[in-house]
């Protein structure tokens, strides 16, 4: 949890669009947020949960290589609310509980 509140920690989701010439860059942008630990959380080779605060020296490293290299990124913080997650991606179900957030909605429907 986030201090003495009831509301959950603040995480962002960093989404790095690497097609092309730029997928070179991936490694550097794991080893920047690498160093972020447990504070980071891959979804993808280019999606990433991140604590806000925690995880800020590897994020604003990221953005730095981001902005030199011409890499457009998005990051977005995660409502309150609820996150909409595949059930079969139990880790980042996990992670998000882990930091103070719903049980999320799931994707997938129960058999008819």
């Amino acid at each position: 949890m986030n201090g003495d509140d009831d509301k959950p920690k603040s995480v962002l989701l960093l989404a790095v669009c690497l097609g092309g010439a730029k997928s070179n860059y991936l490694q550097a942008i794991r080893q920047n947020l690498a160093q972020c630990g447990e504070h980071c959380m891959p979804l993808t080779d280019s999606v990433f949960l991140l604590d806000e605060i925690e995880a800020n020296p590897g994020l604003l490293n990221v953005i730095a290589l981001c902005n030199r290299e011409s890499i457009p990124l998005c990051a977005l913080k995660l409502s309150d609310a609820p996150p909409l997650i595949s059930p079969d991606a139990q880790d980042v179900i996990n992670w998000l509980l882990d930091r103070g957030y719903s049980e999320p909605k799931l994707t997938k429907f129960p058999p008819a």
